[in-house]
């Protein structure tokens, strides 16, 4: 009788172990990808706002004296310009498309450069202040809104309007600190620091980007700030981003890194693919771009739409 009692309080025992293994063997939950996405199509839709506003400020900068045969921003009136003693301020209003029609503008933009430092020299430097910049994507009706500055000096000197004729490339950097109102409401901080490489090919501007921004240990950076969380992100330059004019000024090629803190995520963007998700091929415009995430031991890949 007593051997039959140690027995059941053993296989008692027994079950207890094993199911507390089985429990302990669960498998993990797997990870929610969505800050993930969402910080890519918020990196896109950034990107694409910036690049346009930056390339309009250094066609604007000469101001409205400048030659009509140089092609202007559609869209962008000049208001006024005010002349100090050392310096030059122009006030610019956006109301309309841009010149590919794929994008609507609206707000302002004060752009302060010095008097004497012709924007079109090496070394030369300019102020642009974005004012309630409105930039709406006729293809999906997204909107972004720009408010803060952005310092941007011409490397290379020349500018975009005589890529082609007097000039082969033209390069810029430019820092920007702007509070960002994205497609949900939510209103972030996003920094970037960004050189710019402007090229023409065969009359399609293409512009190559890099990030040298840091911060936080963070190198490289192509862009950082906030999430709608309230938390960081870093976004790094693992290959340059390439945007294409003939492509709707979208972005055809590159790699970034994204930090979500404190996550514990990493993910990699990549442009450049097809409506099949298949690398697109030379001469077409992509359509949308991988994902290939990572958290801890778990990973995926998705392909998103850049429009």
């Amino acid at each position: 009788m007593k051997n039959i009692k140690l027995f059941i309080i053993w296989g008692f025992i027994a079950v207890l172990l094993m199911t507390s293994c089985n429990k302990n063997t669960q498998p993990e939950p797997v990870p929610d990808t969505t800050p993930a996405q969402q910080l890519s199509v918020d990196e896109t839709l950034y990107t694409q706002a910036v690049n346009e506003c930056m390339n309009d400020a250094t066609r604007l900068a000469f101001g409205p004296g400048v030659k009509s045969s140089m092609q202007q921003p559609c869209g962008a009136h000049f208001d006024s310009t005010v002349v100090t003693v050392d310096s030059i301020k122009i006030y610019i209003t956006f109301n309309g498309s841009n010149c590919l029609g794929t994008r609507l503008r609206s707000g302002r933009m004060i752009i302060h450069r010095r008097k004497a430092t012709p924007w079109i020299k090496p070394g030369a430097a300019i102020l642009t202040e974005m004012i309630d910049y409105q930039v709406t994507n006729l293809l999906n009706n997204k909107k972004v809104t720009l408010n803060g500055k952005a310092r941007m000096q011409n490397v290379s000197g020349g500018n975009l309007m005589m890529l082609g004729t007097h000039y082969n490339q033209v390069i810029h950097r430019h820092e920007g600190r702007f509070e960002t109102t994205f497609p949900d409401g939510s209103r972030r901080l996003w920094q970037h620091a960004r050189q710019t490489l402007h090229a023409l090919q065969e009359g399609n501007l293409i512009t190559t980007i890099e990030g040298y921004g840091s911060a936080d240990g963070f190198s490289q950076l192509f862009s950082w700030g906030v999430r709608p969380n309230g938390k960081a992100f870093y976004n790094q330059t693992l290959s340059p981003v390439v945007i294409s004019s003939a492509c709707g000024d979208n972005p055809v090629a590159g790699i970034l890194k994204e930090t979500l803190i404190p996550d514990d995520m990493i993910s990699t963007i990549t442009y450049g693919f097809d409506a099949n998700n298949q690398p697109a091929a030379t001469g077409s415009c992509p359509q949308r771009f991988k994902l290939e995430w990572q958290h801890k031991n778990k990973s995926g890949i998705l392909f998103l739409p850049i429009n």
